[in-house]
């Protein structure tokens, strides 16, 4: 993990997370996502008007996925891996 955009979920800068591949995922999952070419970790939130990547760190805003982004869910977070060194 690069980032702190996940940090009020407990996920921290250079974690490794566990990801289960699948390509869909259900309101809350936190998921790995590419938009627009660029990996990203965020939760995931679906209605009948759009997409949302919400990030657990106030100092991001939430990603709203449009028509016009190129988007895929890469898969969804299961674990992760913190080293203590």
């Amino acid at each position: 993990v690069r980032g702190d955009s996940m940090i009020e979920a407990g996920i921290l800068e250079n974690d490794v997370v566990i990801v289960s591949i699948q390509k869909i995922a259900r309101n809350g999952d936190i998921v790995v996502a590419m938009l627009d070419g660029e990996t990203t970790l965020k939760r995931f939130e679906k209605n009948s008007a759009e997409i949302r990547l919400i990030p657990e760190n106030r100092n991001y805003p939430v990603i709203r996925v449009n028509k016009s982004n190129e988007f895929s869910i890469i898969g969804k977070v299961v674990g992760l891996f913190r080293n203590y060194n």
